[in-house]
């Protein structure tokens, strides 16, 4: 008989797409699909003081993204997730330094798992008391899995079957390339990377000067990782201390920030030159200046779960990474799953997966305008695009949730 375990899966971020509760959902439902116990615990129905049931408690994992949970403490001192018998499982969404206070905890038993390469590489170095580091794949869902309106919350008492997910018992094939009403997608949130420059510009000078060496840098080096810039960098950087770099690192998470939000402006505007019809789904887009003509649309904000449906609706569903140079996208899966053209720039984890023209299209991010330009072409290439689109498909498969997790692959991240 097959060994059944148990899990606590935490929900305890809050944001404006739910896509923290979105992945830990989709694992918790993967786990009672192989026969486990799952107990979900989110914060949105229960204060965090509620945690306190389970100390003392055995669990096989206790499971987060992105997770600040290890900084909780107990009121007579320790970390609380000491007090659980369990390992703890961060699953990082995002780059080591955005998570550095909840990294630098000293969990007995704390494992995280990383969606770059590069970033694994990173935690290995920087903290050694991490008991193992690996990789892990956020993927993505179709609009025909997973119903748009379901919310994937749970609570404590959550038994299976009851996570808020509605899978369809009959999978509809993809809608064709030529009858879809979206010409070209992009979801995400907008951030005017002007801004963050006023920011930077409000720190002392040698914080201020530090962060624009490092912006240039990985603006000209598109290849460069952030700590990769820093090493680079060296002495240039009057603040940095090689013996601190993780903490560093972490300080100069305006510069990461900046970058990606310059690197989306750009594309936008690129696209807005090519005249590439372009739907935008998401928060503060409003703050994007556009031409009186832009062929750029802007929509509100959606759940994260409805924007599979847009994609599913979509030729084209455009991707910008998140400066992971070495990672995945669970956007880039979306697409696929939903029959529409993946657009991306690359990274090695990708290229070694997918072949331009083939699965997907690639582009490169510091080629805006010769990027945008080729999309706008494309759309006018439909029988092209239909066969992007069902190779898409097929490789995606892969890389569905199912597949992932399929005879224990879920061994394999915990």
């Amino acid at each position: 008989m097959k060994n059944t375990k148990k899990y606590l899966i935490l929900q305890l971020q809050q944001t404006c797409y739910n896509s923290y509760t979105y992945f830990t959902g989709q694992i918790a439902r993967l786990l009672r699909g192989h026969g486990h116990e799952v107990v979900v615990f989110s914060s949105a129905k229960h204060p965090i003081r509620e945690l306190e049931q389970f100390a003392g408690t055995h669990f096989d994992a206790v499971i987060d993204c992105s997770s600040g949970a290890p900084r909780l403490t107990m009121e007579e001192g320790g970390y609380f997730f000491d007090c659980i018998d369990a390992p703890f499982f961060n699953l990082l969404l995002d780059h080591p330094l955005y998570h550095h206070d909840s990294l630098k905890c000293g969990l007995k038993n704390y494992h995280v798992r990383c969606l770059d390469e590069n970033h694994a590489a990173y935690v290995r170095e920087y903290y050694p008391h991490i008991k193992s580091v690996g990789l892990w794949t956020a993927t993505g869902s179709s609009a025909a899995e997973v119903s748009c309106d379901a919310g994937v919350a749970g609570n404590a008492n959550l038994s299976s079957g009851q996570d808020g997910q509605r899978l369809a018992s009959d999978l509809s094939a993809p809608l064709p390339i030529s009858r879809r009403k979206i010409p070209a997608l992009f979801t995400g949130t907008y951030t005017d990377p002007d801004e963050i420059m006023r920011a930077i510009g409000e720190l002392p000078p040698f914080i201020r000067s530090d962060l624009k060496l490092l912006i240039a840098e990985l603006l000209e080096h598109t290849e460069q990782t952030i700590e990769g810039a820093i090493r680079s960098l060296g002495d240039r950087l009057e603040s940095y201390l090689p013996e601190a770099m993780p903490l560093y690192v972490h300080s100069c998470f305006l510069a990461d920030t900046y970058v990606r939000a310059f690197r989306r402006r750009e594309l936008l505007r690129a696209a807005e030159r090519a005249r590439l019809p372009l739907a935008l789904y998401g928060d503060s887009w409003e703050k994007l200046p556009r031409a009186a003509d832009s062929t750029l649309t802007l929509h509100g904000q959606v759940p994260f779960t409805r924007t599979f449906s847009l994609m599913a609706d979509s030729r084209i569903t455009l991707n910008l990474m998140p400066e992971f140079k070495a990672g995945f996208h669970d956007r880039i899966f979306s697409a696929m799953l939903n029959g529409s053209v993946a657009a991306t720039d690359p990274s090695t984890r990708l290229a070694r997966e997918f072949t331009d023209g083939k699965e997907l299209l690639f582009y490169d991010a510091a080629q805006p305008d010769e990027a945008c330009e080729r999309l706008r072409r494309a759309l006018e290439a439909p029988e092209r695009l239909q066969q992007i689109a069902d190779a898409g498909l097929a490789a995606g498969m892969r890389f569905s949730w199912n597949a992932l997790f399929h005879q224990d692959q879920m061994e394999e991240i915990l």
